[in-house]
């Protein structure tokens, strides 16, 4: 086995866990727990749901960046594909949006599932939703980028 295909694995694999996950998340588990419990319940089970996930989507985050380098490093940067570098940009900008979810909008919605907030719980959710939303957007055009990006 060649190490760039087993690099194209590992990042296939973090891929697929990392936006499968925010589909999931998003058309699955959100609206399921939506119409089956009360908001206390339904934060306290998506902020640690979230936490589990998170913590999944750092390592595939780690794993995509460092085989999608190596094989660029090991191609050429100047002789890969156009669109692995349109890939590159778009997932440096996934990787910020979620730096941002973990960083600001996670936490505040820890801090006020902790006090029993629920209405800034409940704003802290909807804020997360709306940015993975743009993330899972995100990714399906990165996606295409790396398919179709030597066309355009």
């Amino acid at each position: 086995m060649s190490l760039h295909l087993f690099l194209l694995f590992l990042h296939l694999i973090a891929v697929a866990i990392w936006i499968g996950g925010m589909f999931f998340a998003l058309c699955c588990l959100r609206p399921a727990v939506t119409q089956v419990l009360e908001p206390q319940q339904r934060l306290s089970l998506l902020h640690a749901a979230l936490g589990r996930f998170f913590r999944y989507v750092a390592i595939a985050i780690a794993v995509i960046l460092a085989s999608g380098l190596v094989m660029m490093a090991h191609i050429g940067f100047a002789d890969v594909p156009r669109g692995w570098h349109w890939m590159l940009a778009g997932g440096i900008a996934m990787m910020l949006i979620f730096g941002h979810i973990y960083g600001a909008g996670y936490r505040r919605l820890g801090r006020a599932v902790k006090a029993g907030d629920w209405v800034v719980a409940a704003m802290a959710m909807n804020g997360i939703r709306r940015l993975v939303v743009i993330n899972l957007v995100l990714g399906i055009v990165t996606i295409a980028f790396a398919i179709f990006g030597s066309a355009f």
